[in-house]
C-alpha cells in the first residue's frame, strides 16, 4: 500500500467550529484563546500550527483549539478532549488516517491534568506511539503551560517516518 500525505488542511472528523468550545455551549461567556505549544513539521517546512486552550475570566480553561497554518481554528470542548479527538488527519483515497490524536487526562479532584498526544508511526502497520505532557497552571504568568521532565515545553517538531521515499507516518515528536 502506498501512503501519500496530501497537503494537510485538517480533515478532521467531527468539528463543531463554534459552540463546542464555549462553556456549557454558551457563546455569551467571554473566552480568550491561549496558545500552549507551537508545532512545526519536517513534511511542511515553513508552516506553523498551535495547540491551545480557551481561558475563562477566572483563568480556568474551558475547551481547546488547534490553529492551522491558515489561522483557522478547530475547536474541541473539554469533554471531547477527555474522550480524545483526532487533531490532524491525512487521506489516501477513501481511507482517512488519524495522524495525531489528543486526549486530556484529568484528575479534577486534585486539579492535575496532562495531554496525551498519540501519533501514527506507521500507516502500513497501524503502529502508534505517544508522548504525554503535563498541563500545569503557573501562577507566576497566570496561565497554563505544558511541561515534561525537562521543564516547560513551548514548541514541538514533528519528523516524518519514511519507507524508502514514501512517507508512512510520524517518526517522532521532539519537544523543546
Amino acid at each position: 500500500m502506498k501512503l501519500t500525505f496530501s497537503k494537510i488542511r485538517m480533515i478532521v472528523l467531527m468539528l463543531m467550529t463554534t459552540s463546542s468550545a464555549f462553556a456549557d455551549g454558551n457563546p455569551e461567556q467571554s473566552l480568550r484563546p491561549v496558545r500552549l505549544i507551537e508545532v512545526k513539521a519536517q513534511y511542511y517546512p515553513g508552516e506553523t500550527y498551535y495547540l491551545g486552550y480557551y481561558e475563562k475570566a477566572d483563568h480556568s480553561f474551558d475547551g481547546f483549539f488547534y490553529e492551522g497554518n491558515d489561522h483557522q481554528y478547530i475547536n474541541f470542548s473539554t469533554s471531547e478532549m477527555i474522550n480524545g479527538v483526532a487533531i490532524i488527519q491525512a487521506a489516501n483515497g477513501d481511507k482517512v488516517y488519524d495522524l495525531v490524536k489528543a486526549k486530556l487526562l484529568a484528575d479534577q479532584f486534585i486539579e492535575k491534568y496532562s495531554v496525551k498526544l498519540s501519533y501514527l508511526h506507521n500507516g502500513l502497520t497501524g503502529k502508534r506511539y505517544f508522548i504525554e505532557l503535563k498541563l500545569v497552571y503557573n501562577p507566576t504568568i497566570d496561565r497554563y503551560e505544558l511541561q515534561n521532565d525537562q521543564g516547560v515545553v513551548k514548541s514541538a517538531y514533528v519528523t516524518t517516518n519514511y519507507w524508502g521515499k514514501i512517507a508512512v507516518g510520524i517518526d517522532q515528536i521532539i519537544t523543546q
